[in-house]
């Protein structure tokens, strides 16, 4: 085996998949354009869910929402059927991630809460699956094939969810003029606390 051609080849591809989302953008812009107004507006918090490696990019996006101004949570899909579905406020509203759109425990989960009044937004690789049908708003990331010699494994399909999710993310920081200091005021460790820290101190004293 070539590993070097074989570690390219996978990089290609998601890059591939990437750009083919890229180019999709302004054919579905009316949906990206409907998500942002729904996230915007929320008045609780943006819960996340998937299960599986959806639900890892989930987390993810979760993850950079709050660190971005966007108080978000992740619902993991089957502890929610569980007892979880109670972290869901009626303020809040839903991101359901699935790439068939037809994971049973993320539809029912939907479901429910799109049955209390909550918004549900979907992010799947088929516009006509069940889980976009029951959504008040659904976001189309198809790939051609994942990465890999089986092309099942999701690769590729995650990692486009993952950049649209700091899209997203990005976006709505923007929309609600979230600031440094802001940052700062979340994130005082690490390299980017060190940084913000550092950008205080110069600030103060020029």
């Amino acid at each position: 085996m070539d590993i070097i051609k074989e570690i390219k080849d996978v990089i290609k591809n998601e890059i591939e998949a990437l750009e083919k989302v890229h180019s999709e953008i302004d054919t579905y812009g009316k949906d990206f354009t409907k998500a942002i107004d729904y996230l915007h507006n929320v008045k609780g918090k943006i819960a996340i869910t998937g299960v599986g490696k959806s639900g890892l990019v989930g987390r993810k996006i979760s993850a950079t929402l709050s660190c971005l101004g966007s108080p978000s949570f992740f619902l993991e899909g089957v502890e929610a059927l569980h007892g979880d579905l109670g972290m869901v406020g009626m303020n809040d509203c839903l991101i359901a991630i699935s790439n068939s759109g037809e994971t049973k425990e993320i539809i029912t989960v939907a479901q429910i809460l799109r049955d209390k009044g909550i918004t549900v937004i979907s992010i799947t690789g088929n516009e006509k699956s069940s889980l976009a049908s029951i959504s008040d708003c659904h976001i189309k990331i198809h790939v051609n094939e994942e990465a890999g010699s089986f092309h099942l494994t999701p690769t590729s399909s995650t990692t486009c969810v993952m950049a649209i999710g700091d899209a997203i993310a990005i976006t709505l920081s923007k929309l609600k003029g979230y600031t440094l200091e802001d940052l700062a005021a979340v994130h005082p460790g690490g390299k980017i606390g060190e940084f913000l820290k550092d950008r205080k101190k110069i600030q103060q004293t020029s």
